[in-house]
């Protein structure tokens, strides 16, 4: 069983921490705990890094778990038909 590795999500550095999300889940078996706490709304650019972020997850398998994420994070989220890739906690 592999680490998981948490990854603290703000809106001001929402498409970086992505980015090094998706880094993480390239170049290991790691699971990840995205924390939405900190987010109240996500940009286009924010929907894009997540989708690229979900794809590599569905091609490596590996789970990635959602947590603090408010309603209204939650409906954007699912339109774009991304909660059936994430893992979402309480």
């Amino acid at each position: 069983m592999g680490t998981v590795t948490v990854f603290t999500i703000d809106e001001m550095s929402f498409v970086s921490a992505m980015q090094d999300a998706k880094r993480k889940l390239e170049g290991s078996e790691d699971e990840i705990l995205l924390d939405f706490s900190g987010v109240l709304r996500i940009d286009s650019a924010g929907l894009r890094a997540m989708a690229e972020l979900a794809q590599i997850a569905e091609e490596k398998a590996v789970r990635v778990a959602v947590q603090g994420v408010g309603i209204s994070v939650y409906k954007t989220l699912k339109l774009m038909r991304l909660p059936r890739v994430f893992w979402f906690e309480r």
